[in-house]
């Protein structure tokens, strides 16, 4: 008996050790997590190229319906995924566009997307404010609803958000806005992941106070410093989903510096800057942290895969972007898309809205005045300023239209004409002007308008064979209208004395000369790097200076109502007009050599601008 006791006793210690050896080995194991990321999607939810006829939708290289196949195969490979996006999402297609503005009774498609592909976790990018507060509130509610047969609750966290009513930059409480979690804990198989996500700080300098009102922006390394104790007692790893960038813009770009600063992230997933690839910083310990920027309109998708240890405390992570282009179409994401897609052309892009009476050629865009540049100049002047009465109506010094307006080619496609003969219909404004861009009227010196132009004048080129063209495209190459506006520019002169005449009015243009111009946001904000040309040779311009603005025409944006975009004030001026005329009245030229102005002209502008310089 004792003998048979003891055998009884050794087989149920024997049981015992077996019933716990798959916990214990478990606990000392390594367990795989794979993260994926998008960000600055951009409205891209159906694979369709909007400058391209409707019945090529659905077959575009690109699209988060593409996206979708990839997620839905990897979960079906590992056990433990978590994906986010980085925000910029809703603005950029006329499928976002229109249910953002026109639709609000129908649930927002880039959060029912983000429901139905079990999306993790959201952080809102910069242009997600750019429609208003009424809006976004509504999409954030949508994304945030408790889950229901379509999709699961997604998670917003934006850490550096905080409530304007109890934070300023003289104390914190660190309550954030909209009371979202600062970060999130996951648990895979016992490892505990710690994600933050950090908004872009710079709303204010790029959208009108009523659009972010009741938002405290926090520095966003101050941020995460005052959370890492708590996450790092909190979880075995940390990953941070941020709406900026690396290194591009010093003012919204600052992962390179985060990672630097701290020695407690593991992973980062970096939207804004539109990158595509994986970039590696050492930290403070010397550590190398990849960035993972998964570029923009699901042309990729960012991952990582960690291999934690559990036994060491140790990370191995094999970070990548995949191509997603021509990725095949998941079904059930295109199905649940399709009726979007089918609205926004039936009920919005196929909408006509009046008739060009000739062709407006793409032809010499960047060496010769145009009909569409002279077009797209003066729907911003007829734009930005009071012409109602209505938007700020005790104030008059707004009730005058722009003396001059900046503009460039703004286009995508490559079609002969960029506006045929014939109808016109809504979503051809998508093809003439890419960006959701917005207009001000502010003032600028004679100098100023000056040298605006020497910086778009040093873009003009010769090749090998003396033909023209523009260096780096004519995104970035700005022409300059206004009735009584004359400028030359000689590309053979030296960088810097290239606008060999400027004339308003019959008169040479001094450096003291006051113009009221309209220029669009990118710009004003510092954008394609005219302002910096400025502040390097002479001027004094502050991007985004409130001192400067006459109007603006976010004004008409505010409330969702949206009537100052720039495709909006484009189709509302065709609409207006019933009829628009391919015809062309700037007067602007590039020369070689000499030009035709009276040379007694010029040479009575370059004394009196020599007599002021001397003066002066």
């Amino acid at each position: 008996m004792p003998l048979l006791r003891k055998t009884l006793a050794l087989l149920a210690s024997l049981a015992l050790v077996l019933t716990l050896l798959p916990a214990a080995l478990a606990d000392s194991g390594t367990v795989e997590i794979l993260f994926l990321g998008t960000s600055d999607i951009h409205g891209q939810y159906y694979a369709t190229d909007y400058t391209a006829d409707q019945s090529a939708s659905g077959s575009y290289r690109q699209g988060l319906t593409r996206v979708a196949s990839y997620v839905k195969e990897q979960r079906a490979a590992y056990k433990n995924v978590f994906l986010a996006d980085a925000g910029d999402l809703v603005q950029g297609t006329p499928l976002s566009y229109y249910f953002a503005f026109y639709r609000a009774d129908a649930a927002d498609p880039g959060m029912k997307a983000l429901r139905a592909l079990d999306y993790d976790l959201w952080v809102p990018g910069n242009h997600e404010f750019n429609y208003g507060l009424e809006i976004l509130n509504r999409q954030l509610d949508q994304l945030t609803a408790p889950a229901d047969e379509e999709g699961d609750q997604v998670a917003v966290s934006v850490a550096n958000y905080l409530d304007a009513a109890t934070n300023s930059d003289a104390s914190k409480d660190w309550a954030t806005w909209k009371g979202y979690e600062p970060y999130h804990i996951y648990d895979y198989d016992g490892v505990k992941v710690a994600v933050m996500g950090i908004g872009n700080p710079n709303i204010p300098k790029w959208d009108v106070p009523a659009n972010w009102e009741g938002i405290y922006f926090a520095d966003p390394i101050e941020t995460y410093l005052h959370y890492e104790p708590e996450m790092t007692a909190a979880a075995d790893l940390i990953v941070v989903v941020s709406h900026s960038g690396i290194d591009s813009d010093s003012e919204s770009d600052f992962m390179r510096r985060l990672v630097e600063q701290t020695s407690s992230i593991d992973l980062i997933f970096s939207g804004h800057e539109h990158r595509n690839g994986v970039t590696e910083v050492a930290n403070a310990a010397g550590k190398t942290v990849p960035i993972i920027s998964p570029s923009t309109k699901c042309g990729v998708i960012g991952q990582a895969l960690v291999s934690y240890n559990k036994a060491t405390g140790e990370a191995a992570i094999q970070a990548e972007c995949v191509n997603m282009q021509n990725y095949p179409v998941d079904p059930a994401a295109e199905s649940l898309l399709a009726p979007y897609e089918s609205a926004a052309w039936n009920e919005y892009m196929l909408q006509s809205i009046g008739v060009a009476t000739g062709d407006f050629t793409a032809a010499n865009l960047g060496t010769a005045p145009s009909a569409f540049m002279d077009l797209i100049n003066r729907v911003q002047i007829w734009g930005a300023y009071d012409n109602t009465g209505l938007n700020t109506p005790d104030d008059p010094t707004d009730d005058t239209p722009a003396m001059l307006s900046i503009s460039a080619p703004l286009t995508s496609g490559d079609a002969a004409n960029l506006i045929e003969k014939g109808d016109i219909v809504l979503g051809d404004m998508f093809r003439l002007y890419r960006y959701e861009n917005w207009f001000y009227q502010i003032r600028m010196s004679g100098k100023e308008v000056r040298t605006w132009l020497e910086y778009a004048a040093s873009k003009v080129q010769q090749d090998e064979n003396g033909e023209l063209y523009i260096d780096g495209g004519l995104t970035y190459y700005d022409v300059i209208y206004g009735d009584g506006f004359y400028y030359e520019i000689d590309y053979t002169a030296p960088e810097g004395s290239r606008i060999s005449a400027m004339v308003y009015n019959g008169k040479p243009v001094k450096d003291d000369d006051t113009f009221t111009v309209v220029i669009n946001n990118y710009r004003f904000n510092g954008g394609g790097n005219y302002v910096a040309y400025l502040n390097e040779h002479g001027c004094e311009f502050v991007p985004n200076d409130e001192s400067r603005v006459i109007y603006s025409t976010q004004y008409d944006m505010m409330k969702g109502e949206d009537m100052g975009q720039a495709r909006n004030l484009l189709a509302q001026y065709i609409t207006e007009s019933r009829e628009i005329d391919p015809v062309i009245t700037s007067t602007w030229r590039l020369v070689d050599g000499p030009s035709w102005v009276p040379q007694v002209l010029r040479a009575w502008g370059s004394a009196l601008r020599t007599a002021l310089n001397r003066a002066a």
